[in-house]
């Protein structure tokens, strides 16, 4: 990992000046270092509900990344996963400020998940190149009067459902929707890598 740090200036210009390449499995920086974020979700208690699903991680995320690793930002000290049920594919000018409102975030207690905040992420020491919460999943109770349609997650760094603020590290759309029952305990875990291509 040592090696990337070398080249931190120019991975912050190149994003600045939008010298980046969107792929199929992440953001391919100049110099081919690869910012990548999957992720995992599935009713807790059935182990042939999980899925992965590799994300979008935004313009907004992927400076706000650069500026925390090799800039002067002020550290970010919790992250949150929200589930959302719109239909829009994330898009690379996707934020905080506009999250909510274009992909429908889910926010009710009722037809939605009983918890009062959107989930934290937790997550273990960086180890191999990547972050994740995979050992300590977010884990949402269900309440809906017939089903809930979750068609994708999203991970901020503002607790409340629904905020306007804070940042937008991530988002994904899932290829197919997950529909959950009444007191199905979802689960939903995030990884973030950034490696040598």
């Amino acid at each position: 990992m040592h090696k990337l740090f070398r080249f931190a200036r120019e991975f912050a210009s190149d994003i600045r000046k939008e010298r980046y390449d969107r792929t199929e499995g992440g953001i391919l920086l100049k110099r081919s270092v690869m910012l990548k974020g999957v992720y995992e979700e599935g009713i807790v208690g059935q182990p042939d509900s999980w899925r992965r699903h590799e994300n979008l991680i935004p313009d907004e995320g992927i400076i706000k990344i650069l500026g925390l690793a090799f800039f002067t930002d002020s550290k970010i000290n919790a992250w949150y996963l929200a589930p959302f049920s719109g239909s829009t594919a994330p898009a690379a000018n996707l934020t905080a400020a506009n999250f909510a409102a274009t992909q429908t975030e889910i926010t009710s207690n009722t037809e939605g998940y009983t918890e009062g905040t959107r989930q934290l992420w937790v997550s273990a020491q960086p180890a191999a190149g990547k972050v994740t919460n995979t050992a300590s999943k977010a884990q949402f109770t269900i309440a809906t009067a017939s089903s809930l349609t979750i068609t994708g997650s999203a991970l901020l760094s503002a607790s409340a459902k629904g905020a306007t603020t804070g940042t937008l590290a991530s988002c994904v759309k899932y290829a197919v929707a997950r529909v959950l029952n009444n007191a199905d305990v979802w689960g939903n875990g995030y990884e973030v890598s950034l490696s040598d291509s």
